[in-house]
């Protein structure tokens, strides 16, 4: 029976000498490090990030995000590759800091939150 293969363990800056299943970031030794580690970087990525109201989404865009997802209940990347997956987030085509339109239907998509998250990954630091 031919084994599992194996790969190096991500843990201590790619340092650590210890192997993991192939569907494993971490060795059992470096994994809680790591997570903790983890929460520390999405903790500060939030705080600097601010809270939604103050990044301008208030009951306006609660308002249009909720009608366009009305009209769009299927996420549109995965309904293009012929899945149904219902949509969960409105996605801004062409991001709001960069001149996108906020509030235009033009420039919204309808994403279930793991195509959200491949398109527009949250955690932006490294």
């Amino acid at each position: 029976m031919p084994t599992k293969l194996k790969k190096p363990c991500k843990g201590r800056f790619n340092t650590c000498p210890n192997t993991v299943p192939v569907n494993e970031k971490y060795c059992p030794q470096c994994a809680p490090r790591e997570k903790q580690r983890e929460r520390e970087r999405v903790q500060e990525y939030d705080r600097q990030r601010g809270t939604a109201q103050e990044r301008g989404y208030d009951a306006r865009w609660n308002r249009v995000s909720r009608l366009y997802r009305r009209s769009h209940p299927i996420c549109e990347y995965c309904e293009k590759n012929g899945i149904v997956t219902p949509a969960e987030e409105v996605h801004h085509i062409v991001p709001v800091k960069e001149g996108g339109d906020k509030y235009s239907f033009a420039n919204l998509m309808s994403l279930c939150r793991m195509c959200h998250n491949q398109i527009e990954p949250r955690w932006h630091m490294s």
